[in-house]
């Protein structure tokens, strides 16, 4: 698809608004996850040694070079065993030896 995109500003009502349904979608999303994978589990009968919940296609408001921005980061999150480590160090640490 080739498209311009369509820019929002969050000071907008149009922008605060989609902004903050995003967010809630996002909040959604999580606890779907979260149940589903504790519905897995329980079949196996097992427990998780370890969470890692990434959002993909998902909007966060972060500062870069001293300027708040909003980012959107589109697709699949990377899954690599170093990408887990920087994201999880403190819980991965034991597990990924």
């Amino acid at each position: 698809m080739d498209q311009t995109p369509t820019l929002l500003e969050l000071s907008s009502v149009l922008g605060d608004m989609y902004y903050r349904a995003m967010k809630l979608a996002g909040r959604y999303a999580y606890a779907g996850r979260d149940y589903v994978i504790g519905q897995v589990l329980s079949i196996l009968g097992t427990q998780a040694d370890l969470e890692v919940h990434n959002h993909h296609n998902y909007a966060w408001k972060e500062t870069h070079n001293g300027k708040d921005v909003v980012v959107v980061r589109k697709g699949a999150t990377p899954s690599t065993r170093a990408a887990v480590q920087n994201q999880y160090r403190k819980e991965t640490r034991a597990i990924l030896k």
